[in-house]
């Protein structure tokens, strides 16, 4: 794929996929071919047929722990969250409450 060409525009039909991928799997597999296959499974298996606002669905099962997972990176700082994912602060905070995700912030132990 050249530098021009986006994901938008890839030929996703050489995906082979299984009807399970394997946590051993994960490191081998792009994270693109396992939503493509994940999302290949539900249609075939009619999962998805009454099903509305898929997009929104499917960006809040993505964004929720992507976002839990910069927190944890940053130790809670938010800021540093923000960054990592391209938000700005307040709009990082609007997520944490609208997702009710709950910030552990590292805490060190110092022995006197």
């Amino acid at each position: 794929m050249g530098p021009s060409q986006n994901s938008a525009d890839k030929d996703l039909s050489h995906y082979s996929c299984s009807d399970h991928l394997f946590v051993a799997d994960i490191t081998e597999t792009s994270l693109e071919e396992i939503i493509y296959c994940k999302l290949e499974y539900l249609f075939k298996n009619s999962v998805l047929d009454d099903v509305e606002n898929l997009f929104d669905i499917l960006k809040e099962q993505m964004e929720r722990p992507l976002i839990e997972l910069a927190l944890k990176k940053h130790k809670g700082n938010q800021l540093k969250a923000a960054h990592l994912l391209g938000f700005s602060r307040n709009t990082l905070k609007k997520k944490i409450t609208d997702y009710q995700i709950c910030i552990k912030k590292h805490t060190r132990f110092i022995s006197q």
